[in-house]
């Protein structure tokens, strides 16, 4: 009888815990226009003040593992699959609890925090344009070691309308510099100042220039390690360049690290749109990006119907049917997505960082993923989209996580 009245007890107790999170996770979903206004209206102080209180009172879903989560019936039949995922996930990223927001790791991704005094790796790099592919140029920054021990080469790649400056490319540049590796900043085609370089535009199925801009940087210092770091978009590059070495190998890449990748770009551009302040974010970002591109090239560009359109999807749409051989967006995303089998024969090792919280790449995808066992899947409970900011330094968990897996090569 005991035994009957405690598991009914936990029962409910359980109950109750489920229902109370789902309430919390709708609020946040709903909040979270609110939340990036606010901050817009207030300032950055005042809002962080808030914020650090609402990551108090509310908590994001727990970070989910096989071993302690209920699969759902889909998820179920792929056990095996998430059981090799998962079976190697140790290190656990836990911020203090007022960096537990997603809307705070966000913010604070892309922040000064990350870049705050002197960077070493700005003050040796040396710039170049790569040729990878025909009459293609790609702009880089290569930041050789000088300590006189170098442990190898690392590559980094941006998310999108990033660029080689972006907050977290230099902040990780600068960690890895500093432990004794060289890195290269490579921005792809109209990112950064490099709009004047080619004629064509950007886009995210480019796949080969940037796989052999990649390749040729591999080669910068023969007989060390190669390794590959991608944020977002990036993330994305980062595994696609990691599967296209099943059929063309890059020798001495030893190791790739993708952080929030991109899985899925049309659910991740209905995200962005769904969310005012990011949706305003990007959408300047990329507007500046083509007023760039038409000041260079105005007998081939007139973007001036796009600059009306205030939706990233709209704008995508219109860019696509009229400047790409795709049919509509649908299409031309899926030539870039990464969902269920794509990356189960990725030939190199090969670690992935996500988190529940990412207001921009939805979690599910990953759990259907299914990949063999040289990738590492680990999926946190915080972190936003590009953060796992571990303190208010800038310090990002990912970094010493990328250490200790270069170093032990």
């Amino acid at each position: 009888m005991a035994l009957g009245v405690q598991s009914s007890s936990h029962a409910i107790a359980e109950a109750l815990k489920n229902h109370y999170e789902e309430i919390v996770y709708k609020h946040y979903e709903l909040s979270l226009n609110g939340v990036y206004g606010f901050i817009l209206i207030q300032g950055l102080a005042t809002s962080f003040i808030i914020l650090l209180i609402i990551s108090i009172v509310y908590k994001s879903p727990k970070t989910e593992t096989v071993g302690d989560r209920k699969l759902s019936d889909k998820q179920e039949k792929k056990r095996p699959a998430f059981e090799l995922a998962f079976s190697v996930m140790s290190e656990i990223f836990k911020p203090p609890f007022y960096l537990r927001s997603a809307s705070i790791q966000t913010l604070l991704a892309g922040s000064s925090i990350r870049t705050r005094g002197a960077n070493p790796i700005l003050d040796v790099a040396q710039e170049m344009i790569l040729n990878p592919w025909e009459d293609i140029r790609l702009q880089g920054f290569y930041s050789p070691q000088s300590s006189g021990q170098n442990k190898g080469l690392v590559m980094m790649l941006h998310g999108w309308e990033g660029s080689v400056n972006s907050a977290y490319i230099l902040g990780t540049g600068k960690f890895l510099y500093n432990n004794g590796y060289s890195v290269f900043r490579l921005n792809y085609r109209d990112h950064g100042d490099s709009h004047h370089l080619n004629p064509g535009l950007f886009y995210a199925v480019l796949l080969d220039e940037v796989f052999n801009a990649v390749r040729q940087v591999s080669e910068f210092e023969t007989g060390l390690p190669f390794y590959l770091a991608g944020f977002s978009m990036g993330g994305n590059f980062a595994l696609r360049i990691a599967r296209k070495c099943a059929d063309s190998p890059i020798e001495n890449l030893y190791h790739v690290v993708s952080v929030s990748p991109v899985l899925d770009p049309e659910k991740s551009t209905y995200a962005i749109d769904d969310v005012y302040l990011l949706r305003k974010y990007f959408r300047k970002k990329w507007l500046r990006s083509m007023h760039k591109k038409q000041e260079y090239f105005p007998d081939l560009y007139d973007f001036t119907d796009v600059f009306l359109l205030k939706s990233i999807t709209e704008m995508t749409e219109l860019m696509i049917e009229r400047y790409s051989n795709y049919g509509n967006a649908s299409d031309y995303f899926s030539d870039y997505a990464l969902l269920n089998n794509a990356l189960l024969n990725i030939p190199v090792p090969t670690t992935i960082v996500t988190s529940q919280d990412d207001p921009i790449i939805p979690v599910d995808d990953f759990y259907d993923l299914r990949l063999n066992s040289l990738t590492r899947l680990i999926v946190h409970r915080y972190g936003g989209h590009n953060g796992f900011l571990e303190n208010l330094s800038g310090s990002a968990w990912y970094e010493g996580q990328m250490l200790k897996v270069f170093d032990s090569k």
